[in-house]
Parts: C-alpha cells; structure tokens; sequence
C-alpha cells in the first residue's frame, strides 16, 4: 500500500494494483506524510485504518470503485433505501459484519457508523499574513475563495481584505492546514504568504482570556491578537518590553500576544514584522474587532 501526493495505490495478492485519486478521501488528502505513513490491515486484510487520521477504507469498495468510508457525505447518496438502510445500521450500532448497502460496499466496522451519526466537517479559520497591503501580494477575495474550495474545503467564506477566511475541512492540523493553504497560494498566485489557522474553539479562548481587556479606560478599538505560529519564548516579555511605548501594553499568552496600542497600531513598535524580528516567530495580527467576527463567522 502506498499514497502519493495524490493517489491511493492498493496491491492486491492477485497481482492487480487498484488506484484511487486521494481526493476520495479528504482525511488522507488533509494528512501530512508522516500521518499518511501510518496505517495497517485490519479485518484479515479487508480494509486499511490509519489511526492518526481515524481513517478506514474497504479494500473491496476500492476494487469496485465505489468506497464507502468515513468521509461519505450521507447526502450525496440520493437513493432513499440506501439512505434508510444507512440510517437503520447506524441506529443498530452494527459493530461487525455489517452487510451490504445495495450499491455501495460496507464491511467490517470497528466503530458503529460514528462518521455517520455525525458527518459534519469542523470548521477552521485561517489568517494570511501581508496581503494586499499597500498595493503589494494583492489576492482578491473571490478567487482566495476559489482556491480554497479546490482544496475540498466547503462553506468557504472570506471577512475584508487581509486575507481571512472561514471554512469546513475534514479534521487534520492546524500546522497541516496552514502549509496545504500556503502551498496552494504559491502554486495559485506565486506568493510566500504566511497563513495562521486556528479552530473556533481556539478563538473562542482567546477571545475569553485576553487580560487587557481588565485596563482601566479601555478602547476596544485599540486592541490587537497577534497570532504566533509556535508558542513564543520564555524571554519573550524581556525581548518585547523595549519596543513598547509608555502608553502600550501586551501580554503574552501561548501562541498569542495581546496587544493595546493607544496611539494606533500604525505606530507601534510591536507590529507584526516588530514581533517576527525579536522573537524569530512567524506573527500575523488582527484587530479585536475581526477576531469577534471571525469568531461569530466560525459559529454560524
């Protein structure tokens, strides 16, 4: 067995080889390498599992070019007996020996149906770094969109035009979706674009535990989340301190830094490329206001 950038290639004892394109599996085509690697035979060889990406495919669906794995989107099929019989083994709990669905190939299960109980892909957001800013790596919005759903992302939506964009994928990485979105930005309109995602439960901390927001007098319309790739250093704070203004504050939490800037983010010191430059840490900022969007965006 082995999967390629873009291909499934299954050898059988018989001799044949059956290929299948990776898109039919969005858990695989999502994964990094290292996941991909990761997999065995289960059921005496009648299907493959890869436990980091909770994957399984039949090797017999393969061989009649039809599989019906974890990623089957119940609402494509359009059959209503498929659609019953489906709906009546997912409420059986059927563990083993499922049967056959008429048109579809269904084996042996190590979990009931669960993918079918709940088919629904999570949602992510994704932030790009230095777009279409003073007339330089300008992306519009549409063909980002574009790009995205060429991906397998659904439900693409895009928020102004720093490059923010909210989506459903099949679950993987945050650091799987950001050099799968970056490499298709490359390839799509020849930019290095640092992208930063994270899950709407992430946003949904931050948003709760940013600690300026106690200051005394505060403007909203003055805070910023800088958005870290990796987690800043210890010395991050002693690094930091020299570039903030009297009137400044930020403070550091995880992968993010908070950022009060008074006198308006186009003065500070502690921009996005100021952070990068200290701390050697790919940043990207949004105001308080996008990251409450993107958030609400994200829950919709």
């Amino acid at each position: 067995m082995k999967v390629t950038a873009d291909t499934l290639l299954v050898e059988l004892s018989d001799g044949r080889t059956i290929t299948a394109p990776l898109a039919w599996f969005p858990r695989l085509q999502h994964g990094t390498a290292k996941e991909r690697s990761h997999w065995r035979f289960i059921g005496r060889g009648e299907g493959i599992h890869w436990p980091d990406l909770d994957e399984d495919i039949s090797v017999e669906g393969l061989v009649l070019g039809n599989p019906l794995d974890k990623n089957t989107d119940i609402g494509a099929i359009n059959n209503q007996p498929q659609l019953e019989k489906i709906r009546e083994l997912v409420q059986s709990g059927v563990d083993e020996g499922a049967g056959k669905i008429p048109g579809r190939c269904c084996w042996r299960i190590a979990k009931p149906f669960e993918f079918l109980c709940n088919p629904a892909m999570p949602v992510y957001v994704a932030m790009l770094r230095g777009i279409n800013v003073s007339g330089q790596n300008i992306i519009k919005m549409e063909r980002l969109r574009e790009s995205l759903a060429a991906l397998g992302f659904s439900d693409v939506k895009t928020y102004i035009q720093s490059g923010n964009a909210v989506f459903k994928a099949a679950k993987t990485s945050n650091s799987s979706l950001e050099k799968k979105i970056a490499g298709k930005i490359s390839a799509d309109f020849g930019l290095a674009v640092p992208v930063t995602v994270r899950t709407p439960e992430e946003l949904d901390t931050i948003l709760k535990t940013n600690p300026l927001l106690k200051l005394p007098g505060l403007d909203e319309t003055k805070l910023h989340v800088a958005f870290l790739s990796d987690a800043a250093p210890k010395t991050a704070d002693e690094i930091l301190g020299p570039l903030a203004t009297k009137s400044e504050r930020f403070a550091i939490c995880g992968r993010e830094i908070y950022l009060y800037c008074p006198d308006g983010y186009g003065e500070t010191k502690l921009s996005s490329s100021g952070i990068e430059k200290k701390l050697s840490v790919p940043a990207t900022t949004r105001n308080w206001k996008t990251v409450n969007t993107l958030f609400a965006m994200a829950q919709a």
